[in-house]
């Protein structure tokens, strides 16, 4: 079995590499890449709503200073700590230490009215990507984006999602 430190390596680095590839492409605008839901039978779609935009573009703003101590503290981990692991394993814990405007946002979020999608393995289109993060893990790097669902059930659904929680980039639509 590996170590947590590995699984928390290999999931950052996958999800540098997805982010990265959507930078790279043009987030902002409308965008044509698709995805697919999680494997699971349902997801909930967050309906859209002047709150909803409100709530992202202020944890969008508080992103960046969150991202920075955030850095700080993993920099600092292990410097001195006979176990450099136990640093990640606080992260993940606690992390009402280190991410609390992330958990105040996923929370009001949840708050917030929304659709249960029909998911099994449906796919949908990317509509826009935020830079507001929706994981409660302080390592992972999800963001909300905005889905209209196009194969399924619940096909012309729209709302917001989590982005590899929810939702799963499989590429660019092709032209």
């Amino acid at each position: 079995m590996r170590n947590p430190a590995t699984y928390a390596l290999l999931a950052l680095m996958s999800s540098i590499a997805a982010f990265t590839l959507l930078l790279g492409m043009g987030v902002n605008r409308t965008l044509d890449f698709r995805g697919r839901t999680a494997g699971t039978d349902s997801i909930r779609l967050i309906l859209d709503s002047p709150d909803v935009r409100q709530l992202i573009a202020h944890q969008e703003t508080m992103e960046k200073q969150e991202r920075l101590n955030l850095d700080r503290v993993i920099r600092g981990m292990g410097k001195g700590e006979p176990n450099p692991i136990s640093g990640y394993i606080d992260l993940s814990l606690h992390p009402e230490r280190y991410i609390p405007g992330r958990l105040a946002l996923i929370a009001a979020m949840n708050q917030q009215p929304a659709v249960t999608v029909v998911a099994r393995r449906s796919y949908c289109r990317f509509l826009k990507h935020t830079r507001a993060s929706c994981s409660k893990d302080p390592i992972l790097d999800c963001y909300y984006i905005k889905v209209r669902i196009t194969s399924g059930p619940s096909k012309g659904q729209e709302g917001w999602s989590c982005m590899f929680e929810d939702v799963a980039l499989t590429g660019p639509i092709a032209p």
